[in-house]
C-alpha cells in the first residue's frame, strides 16, 4: 500500500480514508455489510491504535445492520455506500475528527473515515451521520 495525498492505493482500491482493516481489503465489499455494526464519531483516530483506544475516543455511536448497506456496480467499480442515520444522542461532548465502522463481534475497526468537516459534538444532542461511500476500483485490460 502507498499512499498519494489522502488516497490510498491497494489492490486496485482506491479510498479517501484513515485506515481500511485487511479483512475487509482481502474479502472484498460485501464484507462489510457482513460485520459492520456500529457506526460512530471518534475525537481522535491514529494508525494502528488498539480496540481499546478507538473505544475510549467514541463521542457518539449508531447501530448498524447488513441492510444500512448498499453495494452496486458502476461501470466497473463496486461501490459499498452507508445509508445516513442520526443518533439518540451523543455520549460525551467534543471536538470529533473521524467516523469509523467497527465489528463489536469480532472487535475490528473496519473502516475509518475522516470527518467531512470537524464538527462540535454536544453532550446529549443527536449527530447526523454522512453517508459514506467506499469504492473498490476493479482494473480492466
Amino acid at each position: 500500500m502507498f499512499n498519494n495525498g489522502s488516497i490510498n492505493y491497494f489492490l486496485g482500491v482506491i479510498m479517501a480514508d484513515f485506515y481500511t482493516n485487511p479483512k475487509l481489503l482481502q474479502n472484498g465489499p460485501n464484507y462489510l455489510p457482513a460485520h459492520c455494526d456500529k457506526m460512530c464519531v471518534l475525537l481522535d483516530y491514529t494508525l494502528g491504535d488498539s480496540w481499546a483506544t478507538v473505544n475510549a475516543s467514541i463521542l457518539d455511536q449508531v447501530a448498524m445492520v447488513s441492510g444500512d448497506f448498499s453495494v452496486a456496480m458502476v461501470g466497473n467499480d463496486c461501490v459499498v455506500t452507508t445509508g445516513l442515520k442520526t443518533s439518540s444522542g451523543a455520549i460525551a461532548a467534543e471536538v470529533s475528527a473521524a467516523v469509523a465502522l467497527l465489528d463489536t463481534v469480532l472487535q475490528d475497526v473496519l473502516y475509518v473515515a475522516p470527518e467531512t468537516g470537524l464538527v462540535d459534538i454536544v453532550l446529549g444532542t443527536p449527530v447526523n451521520y454522512p453517508s459514506l461511500e467506499i469504492t473498490w476500483h476493479n482494473v480492466t485490460a
